[in-house]
């Protein structure tokens, strides 16, 4: 590192252009290098600085669980799909002291919780690359409520801290409130757990249960034709209609959320093909069609893909393509026993494994999180 033009500080600027993969892969080409890395991470500074740009998607972590149980699935798998392949790697959330149940993932930092039947029924806000990690207590734990993570760290890392939010959201007792959703709210600045004021009256259910991170706001999908929006920092709601009810295609859709080029957008799955709209106004339900693809034209390109699946979405009872999550314009998503991973950009076809490997094949309802990778520190929290 001796070897570079101009002086530290500007070795540092550049530095903190790179990915976080390719800079922590400096440490292996030489002493000095490794040295070098380890001083700047160790800088207040610097780690702000490299958290100001937007990381590419690393890879997926996905969890199975049993449909209609309270108990959960402990193992964790990470799946990483690049250019060498594909590997799936288990363990990667070893270093926290159980195991845990996956909710969220958000620009580096992964939330989650105890299993069901744990003693300790905690949060945890980890960071896998550093294995730095907190624990916060649960409001009140049950299985019922989902749990999502709002983080930015172009605004939220400071030279000696790591700022978050935990939004729990769950019904309202129904013996003395009807289709009413609450939010629960913890700031990492406070330290504590408070009931937001805001309400949403919605008839629907959550549906898949997770809520997603999106240029500052919370997203969860209902079992209905609404999507439930929530403000972290105003703490305000609001339900925003999806571009076309459920009523209106063929058959049965599939639907997930998921985040492209910087917006929130809703992804179907039907007899007519995959088709992505992206959110333009969430005040006025607008959306804008950014792709749609017919699935015999999946199938003629991509081999790999199963034939005949027009007719055979139609005739199933359980969903012969569960599309599960959207990032960098990539579809993940299960297709009968294998896994696929769909880019709405380029129109490539990945199949990157198969259900066998990613554990016992419950997969009636598995969560699956994308994840980039990050530097920031949580020991400070």
């Amino acid at each position: 590192m001796e070897s570079w033009p101009g002086n530290r500080d500007a070795q540092a600027n550049v530095l903190s252009r790179l990915p976080t993969r390719e800079f922590l892969g400096l440490k292996s080409v030489s002493k000095d290098s490794c040295r070098f890395v380890s001083e700047l991470m160790s800088e207040s500074s610097f780690i702000p600085q490299h958290s100001k740009k937007k990381e590419p998607n690393s890879g997926f972590f996905y969890q199975e669980s049993f449909r209609g149980y309270d108990d959960d699935i402990k193992f964790v798998s990470y799946i990483i799909a690049g250019k060498e392949g594909v590997q799936v790697r288990r363990r990667v959330l070893e270093f926290l002291p159980e195991y845990v149940v996956l909710q969220a993932s958000t620009n580096g930092l992964v939330c989650c919780q105890s299993c069901f039947g744990s003693k300790h029924r905690l949060i945890y806000i980890c960071n896998p690359i550093n294995k730095q990690w907190i624990s916060l207590p649960f409001p009140q734990f049950d299985t019922k409520s989902s749990l999502a993570l709002a983080f930015d760290p172009f605004s939220d890392v400071k030279d000696d801290a790591t700022n978050f939010k935990v939004v729990r959201v769950y019904e309202a007792d129904k013996k003395r409130y009807n289709s009413l959703f609450v939010f629960d709210v913890y700031s990492s600045e406070n330290k504590t757990w408070r009931m937001s004021v805001e309400i949403c009256h919605c008839t629907k259910k959550l549906f898949k249960n997770k809520g997603i991170f999106v240029a500052g706001y919370l997203y969860w999908l209902t079992n209905g034709d609404q999507i439930l929006m929530f403000s972290p920092k105003e703490e305000l709601s609001l339900l925003i209609a999806v571009p076309v009810p459920r009523a209106e295609y063929r058959s049965i859709p599939q639907m997930c959320l998921g985040e492209y080029k910087g917006k929130l957008c809703y992804v179907v799955v039907s007899v007519d093909g995959f088709v992505l709209w992206v959110l333009e106004d969430m005040f006025n339900s607008v959306w804008k069609l950014e792709h749609s693809v017919a699935l015999d034209l999946l199938e003629v390109k991509h081999p790999s893909f199963p034939g005949n699946t027009s007719s055979r979405i139609q005739n199933q009872l359980v969903p012969l393509i569960d599309p599960l999550l959207v990032t960098d314009g990539q579809l993940f998503m299960r297709v009968s026993e294998d896994i696929f991973l769909y880019d709405f950009n380029t129109g490539e076809m990945k199949m990157p494994c198969h259900f066998s490997e990613l554990g016992f094949n419950y997969f009636f309802s598995p969560l699956v999180l994308p994840y980039s990778a990050s530097l920031v520190r949580l020991c400070n929290v």
